[in-house]
């Protein structure tokens, strides 16, 4: 399907008209739209409905128990939540039980609900395939990969809408799976985390950074200058060769980055920078 089917949720009809306007403003990637009105509607309507977008006011404690109540009905809806004031607190109980995405009403437009769906749907199609991937990397300690591309795509999101320089990074780690199959798992574990002390100043304790894969990991850089980050990554390949005795096998790294030219999400930017990654080898080794 290249769309999705968009049901508006919504406790009355005061605001339903802008909310109709975003979704008719973000064809193709809506491809049709209803409103329910209350809440015995809108669960009665889900009950009959093939899975769409769910798009619902969030504004009052009545809104809330009704996007508690088709979260738990229905899983599989994706769930967009549309609130008047941003509140960073009430944000992240939403997302706590389950919403996919919040969005704040006076930024609510044609463009930035369509950006958002696709975001959503890459998100929902990660979850899916890693099967509810923890938050949090428990070997590391880093963000995992769904966390790091939630979190990611709102900040980068901000970041394009006010022109601000955008960069994601991936970095992957080179040795890691000659070490799992010569010495074992609790080997290889053991490489990624002497890896990452090495990366650690990369990846950096104020940038938004995350586990990417079993070897790599990414980062995403507001206004980052892209000659200090290569010095940081050479210092960085320093440290690492230094290190090099304490796994089996010898660790070095590839590095790659892409810059944001408005409106890509983060998982695109990422899959940018591993393509720039695998030319960078590819011209390499034809110069070699």
């Amino acid at each position: 399907m290249s769309g999705w089917p968009v049901l508006i949720v919504q406790r009355t009809r005061e605001r339903e008209e802008w909310l109709r306007t975003a979704c008719e403003e973000a064809c193709p990637v809506v491809t049709s739209y209803e409103a329910a009105t209350g809440r015995e509607r809108a669960l009665a309507g889900l009950e009959a409905r093939t899975p769409c977008i769910v798009l619902a006011p969030i504004d009052s404690s009545e809104d809330f128990e009704t996007l508690l109540q088709i979260i738990r009905l229905f899983p599989q809806m994706p769930v967009i939540a549309v609130t008047e004031q941003p509140d960073p607190l009430w944000e992240a109980r939403l997302i706590a039980e389950g919403a996919d995405d919040v969005l704040v009403e006076a930024e609510l437009d044609g463009v930035v609900l369509a950006r958002r769906i696709r975001h959503v749907m890459e998100r929902r199609r990660l979850r899916d395939a890693q099967m509810r991937f923890p938050l949090t990397d428990s070997l590391t300690g880093f963000m995992s990969e769904a966390a790091f591309l939630y979190l990611g795509d709102h900040k980068l999101d901000r970041a394009q809408r006010k022109g601000r320089r955008a960069v994601v990074a991936v970095i992957e780690i080179e040795g890691w799976r000659e070490t799992l199959r010569q010495a074992g798992a609790m080997a290889a574990d053991e490489a990624i985390t002497v890896a990452v002390e090495t990366i650690r100043p990369v990846l950096g304790s104020r940038n938004l950074s995350g586990r990417a894969g079993p070897s790599s990991f990414a980062t995403l850089l507001i206004d980052a200058e892209p000659n200090a980050l290569r010095q940081t990554v050479a210092n960085a390949a320093i440290r690492m060769r230094q290190n090099a005795g304490a796994s089996l096998v010898p660790l070095a790294y590839r590095f790659g980055f892409a810059e944001s030219h408005g409106g890509e999400s983060l998982h695109h930017l990422m899959q940018s920078a591993r393509e720039g990654m695998a030319q960078s080898m590819i011209a390499l080794a034809a110069g070699s």
